[in-house]
């Protein structure tokens, strides 16, 4: 009996370590995640592996973990439970990107005869900011009833016709968030910011094309535009 004891206690041994998990890790359109985190906790602490040019892992697990785990910048982390098997897959839902802000301040004086906007971005040289300042617009009708607040746009850009989806994640009135969105969607040159996989292979450097970012297709962004109005200083 002791004997049996013995050996039911080695074969649980060899059962628990030594198991290899693989598998790859992908973007939602197909396209590889490079150097994302794959791992598990154990009693030792974490183990895992980074993917590789081809979004691929391998490395081995001790057969008493339960948990699957992935992780990666500009991405929302994922899990899955192993249940037993060698190969695991995940597929990566990135983050929308959040631009910077886009200020339109409407400056009035108490009686309202007066009436200036100006427009505030940080990156004002950059043809897309430029543009959504130039178009922007603080209506009349808003800034009269007092309506004030901040509007937060998703965009992205398609693949096949480089068209851009726009949807208002949060407004603060009809008549601005749909100026606002206006004015994404009638942006007329989405293929002069596109960072195209030629230019990744390439190793092009984006500085060589006058801007300082680029935007890449079927990635989600962020654009808060920020209503603010105001008195103007009596002189």
């Amino acid at each position: 009996m002791k004997v049996f004891s013995i050996i039911i206690f080695l074969l649980f041994i060899l059962d628990t370590h030594g198991q290899f998990i693989s598998g790859r890790v992908t973007y939602t359109d197909g396209k590889p995640a490079i150097g994302a985190s794959v791992w598990i906790k154990e009693k030792g602490g974490v183990v895992g592996a980074v993917t590789d040019i081809n979004g691929n892992y391998h490395f081995e697990i001790d057969t008493t973990c339960l948990t699957l785990c992935v992780s990666y910048i500009d991405c929302f982390p994922e899990s899955l439970e192993i249940n037993n098997r060698n190969v695991i897959n995940f597929i990566l839902r990135e983050r929308p990107v959040e631009l910077i802000n886009i200020e339109v301040i409407a400056l009035i004086d108490k009686d309202f005869e007066n009436l200036r906007i100006d427009k505030i971005v940080r990156d004002s040289t950059h043809l897309l900011f430029k543009y959504f300042c130039d178009n922007i617009d603080y209506p009349i009708k808003a800034i009269k009833s007092e309506i004030q607040g901040k509007v937060l746009v998703k965009f992205k850009i398609d693949s096949t016709d480089l068209s851009c989806n726009v949807n208002i994640v949060r407004g603060i009135d009809s008549l601005i968030d749909n100026n606002v969105k206006e004015t994404i969607q009638s942006y007329p040159d989405w293929k002069s910011l596109i960072l195209t996989d030629e230019m990744i292979e390439k190793a092009i450097s984006p500085d060589i094309y006058g801007f300082s970012f680029w935007l890449r297709t079927e990635k989600e962004y962020i654009l808060p535009v920020i209503f603010t109005i105001k008195e103007m200083n009596d002189r």
